[in-house]
């Protein structure tokens, strides 16, 4: 239990970073491990945190998303499959603010999904 706080999303369980960015280039690589769901992307700062939450780019998440321990998929409207070969235990994100750019990877081919 924690407390609630207008900051904090109250329906799902979200790890957000400390810091918001505005402007350059920023990459994070991100161990999803063995899990069999899970969902990891990019939010703008003034999204919706309490309630029903869906991860949307018209709702301010850039996101992709692994399900069922088989299928990846990026979190559009609607949602699109994504052909990936094997389990990702690393992705990497790659952040381009100029250049209004979001790009996925698989770490260990170091190729886009």
């Amino acid at each position: 239990k924690v407390p609630s706080k207008e900051k904090r999303f109250d329906s799902h369980t979200f790890v957000l970073a400390k810091e918001g960015y505005t402007s350059g280039r920023h990459y994070w690589e991100v161990d999803v491990g063995k899990r069999r769901s899970w969902a990891l992307g990019i939010a703008r700062e003034s999204v919706t945190r309490k309630g029903t939450v869906t991860l949307s780019p018209k709702n301010g998440f850039w996101v992709i998303g692994f399900a069922n321990g088989r299928e990846y998929w990026a979190h559009t409207e609607p949602w699109t499959c994504l052909s990936v070969s094997g389990k990702l235990p690393m992705i990497g994100i790659f952040l381009d603010i100029s250049a209004k750019q979001l790009s996925f990877y698989n770490v260990q081919k170091k190729t886009a999904l």
